[in-house]
């Protein structure tokens, strides 16, 4: 909401070789989700969408934000809004609303919420594994941005980086 365009990145304070699987760890074990009651271990995984594994496209993609952040579960998220991947500025203008979604749970998928900097839009996703919609978004911000959160019947989440609008 301060005008700074920054890209979620998750990681846990596990240092065990575990990265995302802190629950393996005798040190760090589970923990309780006070929202929902689930168990989850402790930790977070940055996931970075590049073209391939090199040093140089890694790094520009943390660059552009084309990362996400989950709470330790390898949840797959793969989304653009208007042809745009997340992290992008967005012309605000001509810009066709559109969200092509993919979500793949590792567990069912109870919650899809749109966060805007003036409200959050929840939408049911009726606890499916897989997630694979195209919306139409009608009331994009003028400026500010826009990011997806994802909530699993067991407390784990996702989280995209913003998409910036001006």
């Amino acid at each position: 909401d301060q005008g700074l365009r920054l890209g979620f990145l998750g990681s846990g304070d596990g240092h065990d070789g575990h990265p995302g699987l802190a629950h393996l760890s005798p040190v760090y074990g589970w923990r309780t989700n006070r929202t929902t009651g689930a168990r989850m271990g402790r930790g977070g995984l940055a996931a970075i969408l590049s073209e391939d594994l090199t040093r140089e496209s890694l790094l520009e993609a943390l660059r552009a934000r084309r990362c996400y952040a989950t709470s330790g579960p390898r949840i797959l998220v793969h989304t653009t809004l208007g042809g745009h991947p997340i992290g992008a500025v967005v012309p605000r203008e001509g810009l066709a609303a559109r969200l092509e979604l993919l979500v793949v749970g590792t567990a069912p998928i109870r919650f899809l919420d749109f966060v805007y900097p003036d409200r959050v839009e929840r939408t049911d996703a009726e606890d499916a594994l897989r997630i694979q919609v195209t919306l139409d978004l009608p009331q994009l911000p003028d400026e500010g941005y826009l990011y997806l959160r994802v909530i699993q019947e067991d407390g784990a989440m996702a989280w995209t980086s913003p998409w910036f609008f001006e």
